[in-house]
């Protein structure tokens, strides 16, 4: 639910490329801030060690900015994984197995 009381329900997707939950032991905190830039309230907040600190209130043209950067950071993050897995998926795999005559025994001369 949203901090601010209006009774909308906040997500925060925990992956790479959105939130990620720190626990230290004792408290939990969300990085980076929650911007509800798509409720009414428009809230934005962080929560910090179990707190919420209430952050500045965005202009209009800061939230398309900031939308615009987590979609270039997202499409960057994904690019990149999916280049380094197409990368290592193409490598020659020869299963180890092929290898065992390396291994068995022979006669010594």
């Amino acid at each position: 639910m949203c901090v601010c009381g209006c009774g909308n329900k906040t997500v925060t997707p925990l992956t790479p490329t959105d939130w990620k939950l720190i626990f230290n032991g004792k408290s939990v905190s969300l990085d980076p801030s929650i911007g509800n830039w798509g409720f009414p309230c428009e809230s934005h907040y962080w929560i910090t060690n179990n707190k919420i600190i209430w952050a500045t209130k965005w202009t209009k043209e800061q939230i398309i900015e900031g939308r615009k950067h987590s979609k270039k950071e997202k499409e960057k993050y994904y690019r990149e994984n999916l280049t380094n897995k197409l990368h290592t998926s193409t490598k020659s795999k020869t299963p180890w197995w092929k290898f065992s005559w390396l291994f068995k025994n022979r006669s010594k001369t």
